[in-house]
């Protein structure tokens, strides 16, 4: 028999993002926590690991900040964008912007 496909299509309910939080404050840190968050009932063959990763990275992490971007955020990206305007790295000035204003953005 060949391997479980994952089916796209999905989108994340309410009730998933239940279980993946239930089970990151459960599993900690463990290295294959989303591998393992993917296969429960409820989410084995509606989401990948991956998929997994980034839902909870991305919108569920507590530690990020939702609130709108403030305007000295936004001077903040303009400027960069300014100094590199065809080499903009979204990660690393995601990553500056925290060490900047102490906000976690996705």
């Amino acid at each position: 028999m060949g391997k479980a496909k994952k089916t796209k299509g999905h989108s994340f309910s309410s009730h998933d993002d239940k279980i993946i939080l239930e089970n990151i404050k459960k599993l900690g840190n463990h290295n294959d926590r989303y591998l393992m968050i993917s296969k429960l009932p409820g989410l084995y063959l509606k989401f990948t690991s991956k998929q997994i990763r980034q839902r909870y990275t991305n919108i569920l992490d507590p530690a990020l900040c939702h609130d709108p971007l403030g305007d000295d955020e936004r001077m903040y990206i303009i400027q960069e964008i300014r100094l590199n305007p065809n080499n903009v790295s979204w990660k690393k000035l995601t990553l500056k912007m925290n060490g900047q204003f102490s906000k976690l953005r996705s």
